[in-house]
């Protein structure tokens, strides 16, 4: 940790009594200024002065705590023995104008060194215009705080302080008591402002400060110190094979199926005062799928010398960002930029003959991934210089298609298929796949054919057989004594 020098205050100091207890709610502030950390605006600086003529000012570490009057925590200052002290002063533009000054101060435990002065309201004050060149009027004003926990100091603007004229080596007592605004008006000007601080810690404890509150014509300017800012960041290579790195990325292109790591760490001031550089600390990965909500998917630690890494493999369009932790408690947690990686699809296509004739079907079918129902998908042929659609569907429960065109040409027709964008992912084109149109079989030669109708042949019936049963017939006598009906086919003769 860093310890700052200081000048060195001498001179006699009045007390001012504190009242204990837990600050009561602020009043409506004309302008809030959050402080982190030690990284102060220009309206803000800390003092150390030693406790008691000779003593020479300390240098303190800057301490955090997790608990603070307004926001989440309050600044601190921790000393390496007694005999000095440290604190905050703050700017006033109009010090005749001053009404009101007051702040918090946070003890972890109480006093164990008697009733003694624990610090100071040491207020400067410049007649000239020009700024705080020597000499310049100070105002001083003991205070006495024993308790542990939170004490208020209020009051400050109107409570009268001893003054001095410090020209950067000797302070010369002015003989007056009189609270900021009473002194200013003697001088009959608001010169270059005033700053008005507060200092403690002759006792050597460890105190926190917080609601800072100067109260003039123009309004009130409250400070609420918090811990020190970090800087989130991701990092990843821009593309799936590529080699080049970016710190804060926020856009990448996928596609379905790979794999690509990423990086997160914190970045912010490693003492919480000046000297800058990596942090130590947890980073949680956050993602955001298509259609969904933000959830916490991943958690890894991260070095000041090295990054947590992930990785990740997303199917349809997400959103990816970290959140860090720090492992110094000065270090309040911070969230990176948004990474959006874009997703392309794949996509199976089979052409089912790639030689047909004239007049013949062109069918191609497949199958597209991620497996979406109801996306559209393209024929296209290659002609005239450009890609047209020839037929068109959509694919069913699997991401499956089917999709054809009659081939009226002969000739090489180079087809593909393409899916647009949709339903969180890019589009994208098979191959070119070459189909051979030929002309279609000229019609098989028919020979004629003679139809001849058949002869039918005779059938021959027995005579007797086609008479009716018991007709008689006359006998006649055969010629050459053969007898008539003997012989099966025989004519039988007339009478």
């Amino acid at each position: 940790m860093k310890r700052f020098a200081a000048a060195l205050v001498a001179g006699s100091l009045i007390v001012l009594g504190a009242v204990p207890g837990s600050l009561p709610a602020a009043s409506a502030a004309s302008s809030v200024v959050v402080v982190d950390g030690f990284d102060w605006p220009s309206s803000l600086g800390y003092i150390t002065d030693g406790c008691d003529p000779g003593d020479s000012a300390p240098g303190f570490d800057p301490q955090y705590r997790r608990q603070g009057l307004r926001g989440h925590r309050s600044i601190g200052f921790g000393f390496g023995g007694t005999g000095g002290m440290a604190g905050v002063e703050a700017r006033v533009a109009t010090p005749r104008s001053l009404t009101d000054a007051r702040f918090g101060v946070y003890y972890p435990e109480a006093s164990g060194g008697g009733l003694g002065r624990q610090g100071v309201i040491k207020v400067s004050y410049a007649t000239s215009p020009d700024g705080f060149g020597y000499p310049y009027y100070v105002g001083i004003l003991d205070l006495h705080l024993h308790d542990a926990g939170w004490t208020s100091v209020t009051g400050v603007g109107s409570a009268d302080l001893h003054w001095y004229l410090f020209d950067g080596a000797t302070y010369t007592a002015q003989n007056v008591q009189a609270s900021v605004a009473e002194f200013a008006q003697s001088k009959g000007t608001d010169g270059s402002g005033a700053w008005v601080g507060f200092e403690l810690g002759c006792d050597g404890r460890t105190h926190y400060m917080d609601d800072l509150r100067l109260t003039t014509a123009s309004g009130t300017r409250t400070y609420d110190f918090e811990g020190a800012e970090s800087e989130s960041s991701l990092t990843a290579a821009t593309s799936h094979d590529g080699h080049t790195f970016k710190r804060d990325i926020t856009s990448l292109r996928l596609v379905k199926g790979e794999t690509h790591r990423i990086y997160g760490d914190s970045y912010g001031y490693s003492d919480g005062v000046q000297d800058d550089g990596y942090l130590d600390g947890v980073a949680h990965l956050w993602e955001r799928r298509y259609g969904a909500n933000w959830r916490r998917v991943a958690s890894a630690n991260y070095l000041s010398t090295g990054y947590a890494r992930f990785a990740i493999a997303p199917a349809k369009k997400t959103l990816y960002l970290v959140k860090t932790v720090p492992t110094l408690t000065p270090f309040t947690p911070s969230t990176s930029l948004t990474l959006t990686v874009d997703v392309r699809r794949t996509l199976s296509a089979r052409v089912a003959d790639t030689r047909i004739r004239k007049g013949k079907r062109i069918s191609v079918s497949g199958r597209i991934n991620p497996t979406d129902s109801g996306v559209s998908v393209l024929l296209q042929r290659y002609r005239d210089g450009a890609w047209r659609t020839v037929a068109r569907t959509t694919t069913t429960s699997g991401g499956r298609y089917s999709v054809g065109v009659r081939a009226r040409t002969v000739g090489t027709w180079r087809m593909r298929i393409t899916v647009p964008t949709a339903k969180g992912n890019l589009g994208t084109s098979s191959s070119a796949q070459t189909v051979r149109v030929v002309r279609a079989a000229p019609p098989a030669v028919v020979e004629p054919v003679t139809y001849v109708s058949p002869v039918p042949t005779p059938v021959f019936h027995d005579p007797i057989d086609a008479k009716d049963p018991g007709t008689h017939h006359r006998q006649v006598a055969p010629p050459h004594g053969r007898k008539v009906g003997t012989s099966r086919g025989a004519v039988p003769v007339a009478p």
